[in-house]
């Protein structure tokens, strides 16, 4: 019993020390106090769009659909 012991304490610091030195650094951080107030920002931009695949949409039923406008 004593023999383990004494060959299981190195042994489980040896892999706590192991494990220490593999342990990732903390990243430094920039902290701030919150404060209640408005934040606005606009972003306007224009692109296009561009189809991968065309598609037909049929129904068994006559008539027009009308074309939308996204916004």
């Amino acid at each position: 019993m004593k023999k383990k012991l004494l060959i299981g304490i190195p042994v489980l610091l040896l892999l706590a020390l192991v494990v220490w030195a593999f342990m990732p650094s903390p990243l430094d951080v920039e902290a701030a106090v919150a404060r209640e107030g408005r934040f606005e920002r606009v972003v306007e931009e224009d692109g296009k769009t561009r189809l991968r695949d065309r598609y037909v949409v049929s129904m068994p039923l006559a008539g027009r659909v009308q074309r939308l406008t996204l916004r």
